[in-house]
């Protein structure tokens, strides 16, 4: 992932473009067509060919199609998700939630994070999230991480310090299984910045994440009102 910046605006906004090879451009800044196993919800493919000014990204949470179509039907296919859902002019972004709705972190453990389906809570490893990547066969991928929310007052000062480690924990194997894999070496891997509302605990996480080999990095839950700390 390569990034061109054309111009900077007065309030320091970069206005560019990001390539991510195979002649596939986007430009920055924008957003992320929302999708729940690459479908844009009441939307048929050929509908959303039709609306103008839409980016060609498109943004599908893992426990959208961790059961279906799974790892076992997108190995049969054997093409990619690109063109599984019909979208193979489109970039594709895996993050490990469902940003529409709500999950508990509780749940979360040393060595896996649970995932939000249609049948239930489903346990995610590493190893699990490497095989989904290269079944999937996505452009960008949110690498595994802890999440908790940065509005959560219940969580502890241990837990949040728990959930940066596990998180660069996670980042780490991620990266070493990476170096094994042709697909996952050739996808933009995003390391994840936790830390909640714990203003050390983000510097830290980003200062450790920043040191790994990453295509970009991306923070999670923020909330109304941030200061420039924070940030």
């Amino acid at each position: 992932m390569k990034l061109l910046i054309d111009r900077v605006d007065p309030y320091g906004v970069r206005l560019g473009k990001l390539n991510f090879g195979k002649d596939k451009w986007l430009e920055t800044p924008c957003c992320l067509l929302y999708t729940r196993a690459g479908v844009v919800p009441d939307l048929s493919p050929d509908v959303l060919r039709d609306i103008p000014l839409l980016p060609k990204a498109v943004s599908i949470p893992l426990p959208t199609i961790y059961e279906s179509p799974g790892v076992d039907v997108m190995n049969h296919f054997a093409s990619g998700i690109h063109k599984y859902i019909g979208l193979e002019d489109h970039l594709v972004y895996l993050p490990v939630q469902d940003s529409s709705k709500l999950h508990s972190y509780s749940y979360n453990a040393q060595k896996n994070v649970s995932l939000w389906t249609n049948s239930g809570r489903k346990k995610l490893t590493v190893e699990d999230h490497v095989r989904m990547i290269e079944a999937f066969r996505p452009d960008v991928v949110q690498c595994l991480c802890d999440s908790i929310p940065a509005s959560d007052d219940t969580a502890s000062a241990k837990r949040i310090k728990k959930s940066v480690d596990r998180t660069l924990q996670f980042l780490d194997e991620t990266l070493v299984a990476s170096e094994k894999s042709k697909v996952l070496n050739s996808t933009a891997l995003l390391g994840v910045v936790e830390g909640a509302a714990v203003i050390e605990e983000r510097r830290r996480s980003a200062k450790e994440t920043v040191k790994r080999p990453l295509a970009g990095r991306t923070p999670t839950h923020l909330r109304e009102n941030l200061n420039a700390d924070f940030l």
